[in-house]
């Protein structure tokens, strides 16, 4: 089953709350003074029902369901592994959890000693400074191509200038 669809409930998403009703080939919408929702068709005009069909834009839900399910379907049976893979497997993610933990460290050690000499720096300043240097400037950095291992091609900005001037003329 996958997460959030439901058949028995009739719910595709608790999010959206779209029922399967909506969806599915058998159902028209109800008339506009009478009740709201919507109303099976039974065995009338089963030529305007397939025009209905067509005109929402939507599918069988029995057709595609079972099409969508057998996709993101989980393998029915287990890997085996033996004891000395399971410990191996998880003396590898123990390894990496404790790297990922200390790098995780260090940059955040960095970043906060970064902010701490910041703040001593502007507190070193005069009283008359602090103020200035204590502000955001806004400016934006200016711009530095990135680096590539191959040269640029000939004409090809120009090219790309044109075409961007020619879409904004266009709006």
């Amino acid at each position: 089953m996958l997460r959030g669809l439901s058949r028995s409930t009739g719910v595709l998403s608790r999010s959206r709350a779209l029922p399967v009703a909506i969806l599915r080939a058998d159902a028209t919408p109800a008339p506009a003074q009478g009740g709201g929702g919507w109303k099976k068709n039974k065995g009338k005009g089963k030529e305007k029902e397939e025009e209905q069909q067509d005109t929402r834009g939507t599918a069988n839900v029995e057709k595609i369901f079972p099409l969508f399910a057998n996709m993101f379907r989980r393998p029915t049976e287990k890997i085996k592994r033996s004891p000395e893979e399971v410990k191996r497997a998880s003396e590898i993610v123990g390894r990496y959890n404790k790297k990922m933990q200390e790098r995780h460290a260090l940059k955040h050690k960095e970043f906060s000693t970064k902010i701490r000499c910041m703040w001593e720096a502007i507190y070193a300043l005069p009283p008359s400074l602090r103020e200035a240097a204590a502000t955001i400037d806004p400016t934006p950095l200016p711009y530095r191509p990135p680096l590539t291992l191959t040269p640029p091609i000939p004409g090809f900005a120009e090219e790309e200038e044109k075409a961007r001037a020619k879409q904004r003329s266009k709006l």
